[in-house]
């Protein structure tokens, strides 16, 4: 074999390696079906936030609920009791889309869609999403209403759920990716965007209860 058919025969194993690499990276990086259905499950919450303020003239809050007898079971404490105020209001009869499996904000078990009686609403571990109270829809669009819970020991999202990025519902509906846990590689990620846009301490930030 001549030097130019080895040549020709490297460049070409060189271009199907590099190629099957750079498939088995995207394969890695690409989002599961459960993180997508995560991020479409804020929007569809977002979706229940506009008809919440339709109806109170605010989103969720201490005021909502004492306009509504429905509500008087709900805990305010946590972000599952502002949240439960959505699912009261519209009649849901599913918990479904508050849940994030693998997070340590929820049991291992799915929501058992249990809304009645009202106390029977979002219990500890049904809810995966932290809330931030005394925003309005009208207010500064970049500011955050809604991002998944952190595992209450570490403050810190579980890693093996948000590896592609942490999703941030904001006031204009639009759902953004922030960085993922501190020791995630942020070369590896490159649609997600450095910081996340607000302080751990926030103190209009209500984590969701855990069992």
């Amino acid at each position: 074999m001549n030097i130019k058919k080895i040549l020709l025969l490297l460049l070409v194993v060189g271009i199907i390696a590099a190629g099957v690499g750079w498939y088995l990276i995207q394969q890695k990086l690409a989002p599961t079906e459960n993180y997508i259905q995560n991020c479409n499950n804020a929007r569809l919450i977002y979706e229940q936030f506009e008809e919440f303020e339709k109806d109170y003239l605010e989103l969720p809050s201490a005021g909502a609920k004492e306009e509504d007898e429905e509500m008087s079971a709900l805990d305010l404490s946590t972000a599952n009791g502002y949240l439960g105020q959505l699912i009261i209001a519209s009649a849901m009869d599913s918990e479904g889309i508050f849940f994030i499996e693998g997070s340590a904000s929820c049991s291992g078990d799915a929501p058992d869609d249990v809304v009645t009686p009202r106390e029977e609403v979002l219990r500890p571990g049904e809810n995966g999403w932290a809330y931030f109270k005394g925003r309005d829809l009208a207010g500064e669009k970049s500011l955050p209403l809604l991002v998944p819970g952190w595992n209450p020991k570490t403050k810190a999202w579980d890693e093996q759920v948000w590896v592609s990025g942490v999703p941030v519902l904001m006031i204009d509906g639009s759902v953004v990716l922030y960085q993922a846990p501190a020791d995630g590689k942020q070369e590896e990620y490159a649609t997600k965007k450095a910081e996340i846009p607000f302080k751990k301490t926030d103190s209009n930030l209500v984590q969701p209860a855990t069992k």
